[in-house]
């Protein structure tokens, strides 16, 4: 990645992002050598809203780009708990909130992991169908939640668990 455009995400710095992407437009596709971050993992990773916004107003797909371990931007906002980035990533595109890593790791899985509860709610109450990736895994965000300690997190999923069963089985 170019070291301007580096330093420029880092400090979420939006004017000189914009001046770069004027000079050059491709120069956005550019990722960090190694991990294949693109700009927008960064800013996700780091919470600058702002740049976030700007980068998917120019470029929506990015939301859905994936990095080495196959990880979307919205994994980054998750892992952190930058809540902002979760709701504008799952604006632009809500199908990314399915997309798992390369060890199967949800978003969930890893907002659970890290006790992230105000993005696991979030996703709890906005992402329907996001528990039924860990159907048939050996390993849930449920268990994440418990081994890093985070009972909130385990009272929560697992209320909405017992939600869900109640609704299917007496709403079907």
């Amino acid at each position: 990645m170019d070291r301007r455009l580096n330093e420029a995400v880092f400090r979420g710095d939006v004017q000189a992002i914009e001046k770069l992407i004027e000079e050059d437009v491709n120069i956005v596709k550019q990722t960090i050598e190694g991990s294949l971050h693109t700009i927008l993992h960064l800013a996700a990773r780091l919470g600058h809203v702002e740049l976030a916004m700007v980068i998917m107003k120019l470029f929506p797909e990015m939301s859905s780009a994936e990095n080495r371990d196959l990880e979307t931007p919205l994994h980054e906002a998750c892992r952190e708990g930058r809540l902002e980035i979760v709701r504008l990533l799952l604006e632009n595109d809500p199908w990314v909130a399915y997309k798992t890593n390369m060890w199967d790791k949800s978003v969930l899985y890893v907002a659970c992991e890290r006790g992230r509860i105000d993005v696991v709610k979030h996703l709890l109450n906005n992402v329907q169908m996001l528990l039924m990736l860990e159907v048939d895994m050996s390993t849930t965000s449920l268990h994440a939640a418990a081994s890093s300690g985070h009972t909130g997190k385990i009272k929560l999923i697992l209320c909405f668990l017992i939600l869900y069963r109640w609704c299917q089985t007496y709403l079907n």
